[in-house]
């Protein structure tokens, strides 16, 4: 009995270690229940981020009502700093999320572009920041959280979104585990094409396409003024760039898991081993900066670690390759050719041995 009692209090003062994770686009904060659920039940507390920057197919909001995914112009109206301004917003929630789940009240999400209270802090009012004072288990499971071994995580544009916040906040983040993500914006019809997020990639937003339109030359002043190049019939209206400044990239350990269809995406696959070539370069002993014992090498490895399970698809991640039959799924979700338990008993396998590394 003494010993139960021993065990149980070393249980109560261990801390665990919070994983927060990112649904991809047009997902929910559900669609990897199971993914989440077995990492919780080897011991982790993870937390599940549902998103409210309209990225998702469906999420209530705090006043009762839901937002549902909302479309973006294509065509000739495509704006290519649309999804530059989505998932940097994305990462801010992902921050805010991390920040209120060990509690640091103080950090806040803020939106300059929009004087409303509520949506400055993303649909989260003033009076619930502090909201956890009302749910007390959340206090409980805050006592026995890491603050120092956060793991950022996230499927498809999830993936994209940890990527970015990880890289807005290295010191915040333990490493990152980054399921068959979306590293590549590919519209090359309209010349455009990056790595994305570029910030992820130590890279600047790319500047919009410079368009040409017509223009009256009856009034040479006015042409002149407005940008008109002399003897020419268009005046070019020039892009603005934003996020000019370039940085280091992603430089935390990372766990890459792909698909066998996102590997058949010659541009995006090759973006992913960009992104985890440049960990590794980063620094090639993959061990924290703040590690300076002498087994950091031997214990963490390379930085980055990248797998690809063949004869998947991009929803093997999710929990739909276990709701429909296999016959049914194949022609409606193209759920590839390979055992699905298999494949998730790699991810979930592939993902316990590298959390272990730290």
């Amino acid at each position: 009995q003494q010993r139960q009692q021993q065990q149980q209090q070393q249980q109560q003062t261990k801390k665990q270690r919070l994983i927060v994770f990112s649904h991809g686009l047009t997902g929910t904060g559900e669609e990897n229940s199971i993914y989440c659920t077995s990492l919780a039940k080897k011991g982790y507390v993870v937390a599940s981020l549902h998103h409210r920057d309209g990225s998702s197919c469906r999420v209530p909001m705090p006043d009762g009502t839901c937002r549902y995914y909302q479309h973006m112009p294509m065509g000739d109206d495509y704006d290519p700093h649309h999804r530059l301004e989505q998932v940097a917003k994305r990462a801010e929630e992902f921050l805010y999320c991390c920040d209120w789940l060990v509690g640091d009240e103080d950090k806040d999400i803020s939106d300059d572009n929009d004087d409303d209270d509520d949506d400055k802090n993303n649909g989260i009012s003033e009076s619930n920041v502090d909201e956890w004072e009302h749910h007390p288990i959340v206090h409980q499971i805050r006592q026995h959280l890491d603050k120092q071994s956060i793991i950022a995580a996230g499927f498809s544009y999830g993936a994209a979104t940890a990527s970015l916040a990880a890289t807005r906040a290295p010191a915040k983040f333990q490493c990152t585990i980054l399921l068959d993500g979306w590293f590549h914006i590919d519209y090359s019809s309209r010349g455009i094409e990056y790595d994305f997020p570029p910030e992820s990639f130590g890279a600047a937003w790319p500047r919009k396409e410079k368009k040409t339109v017509p223009v009256d030359n009856s009034s040479s002043s006015s042409s002149k003024a407005s940008g008109e190049d002399d003897g020419a019939n268009t005046k070019v209206a020039n892009g603005v760039g934003v996020g000019d400044c370039k940085g280091k990239g992603l430089d935390v350990p990372s766990l890459f898991i792909n698909s066998g269809q996102f590997q058949g995406y010659q541009k995006l696959y090759g973006a992913t081993k960009r992104l985890a070539d440049q960990i590794n370069d980063n620094g090639s002993d993959g061990a924290r900066k703040d590690d300076t014992s002498a087994t950091a090498t031997q214990r963490h490895g390379r930085r980055a670690e990248m797998h690809v399970i063949p004869g998947t698809m991009h929803q093997n991640f999710c929990d739909i390759i276990f709701w429909i039959p296999r016959r049914w799924g194949k022609k409606m979700f193209e759920l590839g050719d390979a055992d699905a338990y298999e494949a998730y008993e790699n991810i979930l396998n592939w993902t316990v041995k590298f959390l272990e590394r730290f």
